[in-house]
C-alpha cells in the first residue's frame, strides 16, 4: 500500500480494484483487512481468512488488558461458531473495520451476540448452545438423521457452534447408516447365493458356508453400530464442555 493511501490510526479505505476496503494495524503485529468478499487477519505469524458469506458474527468487544482493564477489540465468528478476538493498535479502528464489514453484511450489525466466556473460544460448558450441540450427537439413540438436520439448518445463524456440530453428527450418522446397509445387503446376498447353491447341488457345505457368512455379516453390522455409539457419546461429552469436535475423516465438513 502506498504511503499516501494511509489514514490516521493505521486505517486505509480504498475503492480501487484489488485493494482491501479497510486495513487496520493490530496490536500484536500484522493487520486485519476487510475485502469485498472476505476478512483476512494476519497476526503473530498466522493468517486466518473469513469468507464474508460464512461470517456468523462480527461485534466490538473488550479484550483483557493491563491491570484487568479491557481494551477495545473486534470479535469475529466463523461458521465453526468460535469467536476470535483481534485488538487494533488504535482503538477507533474497531468501529472503522466493523463499519466496513456491516456495509457488506448488514445482517451482522443487528445480530445479538454474547461475549463473556464465548469470545475467543467456543461456548461455555453446558450453555444452551453447547447442550444443543451435544444433543445433536446423542440423537444416534433416537433420531440420528432428522434431529441433527433440523438443528443444523435452524441454528445456522443463531447458534453456529451447535449448527456445525449438528452438521458433523448428521453426516457421520448418515455414513454409518449407508455403510451398515451396504454391508448387510452384500452379506445377505452372499448368504443366499451360497445357501441356494448348496441346496441345489445337495451339498450341506454350501448351507454351512452361508450360515458362516451371515453370522460374520451380523458381526460387521454390530461393530459399525457400536463404533457409531461410542464416537457419538464421546462427541457429546466434548461438545457439552464447549469443545469443537470433528468425526474421523469428516473434519473438512
Amino acid at each position: 500500500m502506498s504511503p499516501d493511501a494511509s489514514q490516521a490510526g493505521g486505517t486505509s479505505a480504498m475503492s480501487a480494484s484489488g485493494a482491501p476496503l479497510v486495513r487496520i494495524a493490530l496490536r500484536g503485529g500484522g493487520d486485519l483487512e476487510v475485502w469485498a468478499d472476505r476478512v483476512v487477519a494476519a497476526e503473530s505469524g498466522a493468517t486466518r481468512t473469513y469468507p464474508l458469506r460464512e461470517l456468523t458474527g462480527a461485534a466490538p468487544g473488550g479484550a483483557p488488558g493491563a491491570a484487568g482493564v479491557p481494551v477495545p477489540s473486534i470479535g469475529l465468528r466463523g461458521r465453526d461458531g468460535i469467536w476470535v478476538t483481534y485488538v487494533p493498535a488504535d482503538p477507533p479502528d474497531v468501529q472503522r473495520a466493523l463499519d466496513a464489514i456491516y456495509t457488506m453484511r448488514p445482517d451482522l450489525r443487528a445480530q445479538p451476540v454474547a461475549y463473556g466466556a464465548a469470545i475467543g473460544g467456543p461456548p461455555a460448558p453446558f450453555s444452551s448452545e453447547s447442550v444443543l450441540a451435544g444433543v445433536a450427537h446423542l440423537s444416534v439413540f433416537f433420531a440420528p438423521l432428522l434431529l441433527p438436520l433440523i438443528i443444523w439448518l435452524a441454528a445456522e445463524r443463531t447458534a453456529p457452534y451447535a449448527s456445525h456440530q449438528a452438521k458433523q453428527a448428521f453426516f457421520f450418522h448418515l455414513a454409518i447408516g449407508v455403510l451398515s446397509a451396504l454391508a448387510a445387503a452384500v452379506f445377505f446376498a452372499v448368504t443366499i447365493a451360497l445357501a441356494a447353491g448348496g441346496a441345489f447341488a445337495g451339498d450341506a457345505r454350501g448351507l454351512g458356508a452361508g450360515a458362516f457368512v451371515f453370522f460374520f455379516g451380523l458381526l460387521i453390522v454390530a461393530a459399525l453400530g457400536i463404533v457409531s455409539i461410542v464416537l457419538a457419546i464421546y462427541a457429546a461429552v466434548q461438545t457439552f464442555h464447549g469443545r469443537p469436535y470433528a468425526y474421523p475423516l469428516l473434519g473438512w465438513i
